[in-house]
């Protein structure tokens, strides 16, 4: 299962959009994506299965109610959770910018079926949130 998920979590539109795009405008810069995807989900892994059996044993949803709990500063967990909505807003609109791409090469133009993807995509959030795959 984990495999899949990390499947599903590397080949998005970063992948075919951002590391090309990259690549493309600096060069082989563009190209730490490779090892730094081999270094990082190891360590990922290694984190964040303790911090996830911490969260489901005391009821934790978000990173904030984590550092909430950890440190006792509500201030703290205020701006993790600032920085978490602030740091995946590039990721959603990177995603939207694939789902317009892949529209555009089946045919479709215009604004109106790119605002129905982002209101499903919204609508799913909502629902499942970011951590759907529990």
């Amino acid at each position: 299962m984990t495999w899949f998920l990390v499947g599903g979590d590397l080949y998005t539109a970063y992948t075919f959009v951002a590391v090309p795009a990259l690549v493309f405008s600096s060069g082989a810069l563009g190209f730490y994506a490779l090892p730094y995807t081999v270094v990082v989900y190891p360590l990922v892994f290694l984190v964040l299965a303790r911090m996830w059996s911490v969260s489901h044993v005391h009821g934790f949803v978000t990173p904030a109610d984590f550092v909430r709990a950890r440190f006792g500063s509500p201030t703290l967990a205020l701006a993790i959770a600032i920085t978490g909505l602030i740091a995946t807003m590039p990721y959603i609109a990177l995603q939207l910018v694939g789902i317009e791409a892949v529209l555009k090469t089946m045919g479709i133009t215009g604004h109106l079926p790119i605002i129905i993807a982002f209101a499903i995509l919204a609508a799913y959030t909502y629902q499942s949130g970011l951590r759907a795959p529990r």
